[in-house]
């Protein structure tokens, strides 16, 4: 699998209706995962029916990624995240020690509950990027 570069979007309540409207304007396949169905305590900012990850997959190739989850670094919604993708521990390991160069790293770069290795980190331009690999990878 190569890897992919992905925009992930986050909104407060409404990466469902979003998302859902993206399908409707581009067509696609569209996959959603609730907080009330991942492991863990999420906090007083979420509700349980609201979009931990979403994705839509085009017909052309695009990817788009959504949740309602606040991030670590307080992004406000519509904040977009750079999202690194693909099979491969060793490459994203490396892709996220280059960019961690003067970066702030807001969750570590380690294996998930979901099965992959993903980690966070927000640049020294500001940039918040999240790479996710490995197996458990829904890409």
């Amino acid at each position: 699998m190569s890897n992919l570069l992905a925009p992930y979007i986050f909104r407060a309540g409404d990466a469902e209706a979003m998302l859902t409207f993206y399908q409707q304007a581009l067509g696609g396949d569209l996959t959603l995962a609730r907080f009330a169905d991942m492991p863990g305590d999420h906090g007083d900012e979420v509700q349980p029916d609201w979009i931990m990850h979403g994705e839509l997959h085009t017909p052309d190739g695009w990817l788009l990624l959504a949740s309602d989850g606040a991030t670590p670094g307080g992004d406000t919604p519509g904040a977009v995240t750079l999202c690194v993708m693909g099979s491969d521990v060793d490459h994203g390991t490396a892709v996220f020690h280059k960019l961690s160069e003067g970066a702030t790293i807001t969750i570590a770069f380690e294996q998930q509950f979901w099965g992959a290795t993903y980690g966070q980190l927000v640049d020294r331009f500001g940039v918040t990027w999240a790479v996710n690999v490995g197996q458990g990878n829904q890409q």
